[in-house]
């Protein structure tokens, strides 16, 4: 196999590896990720759910389109978002507070767990959060792409 053929994909993996490691920084920096210090009564590790729905969302989208060899730096109208109301053609308000909502019985769901569970049982609960929205995501989507190219 030629090593220009792999370039782009090490590009891609370099960029998305960068963009974890950023996220961690991020969330760190925001308190997204809440550790135990003398400003909160936590004793342990605890995460947060803030921006799961846009952070599943962006995430599949990138991985979309490498799948589909596009350029994930040009502008497109591929997110959930964007295809709920520019193809589906539901409101703008009605599709931010679909967002809005979703992600705030997650963010009360994550805050209820704080301090009632273990780390390792909140990270189960972050992967099947994440799993969830992650199945979702590709079932609607899948839906209003067959939909739109039907019609």
């Amino acid at each position: 196999m030629k090593i220009e053929l792999l370039l782009p994909y090490l590009f891609y993996t370099s960029i998305l590896l960068a963009a974890i490691n950023n996220y961690f920084q991020v969330a760190g920096h925001f308190n997204i990720i809440d550790k135990p210090n003398n400003r909160n009564s936590h004793s342990r590790l605890v995460l947060r759910g803030g921006g799961i729905i846009y952070g599943v969302d962006t995430s599949l989208t990138i991985l979309y389109r490498l799948i589909r060899r596009e350029n994930i730096i040009e502008p497109h109208r591929q997110h959930l978002y964007q295809l709920l109301t520019n193809e589906a053609g539901i409101s703008h308000v009605k599709v931010s507070t679909g967002y809005t909502v979703a992600q705030l019985l997650i963010n009360l769901f994550i805050i209820a767990l704080a301090g009632q569970v273990a780390l390792g049982y909140q990270l189960v609960v972050s992967v099947g959060i994440t799993g969830t929205l992650a199945a979702l995501y590709i079932y609607v989507k899948g839906n209003l792409i067959t939909v739109t190219h039907d019609a």
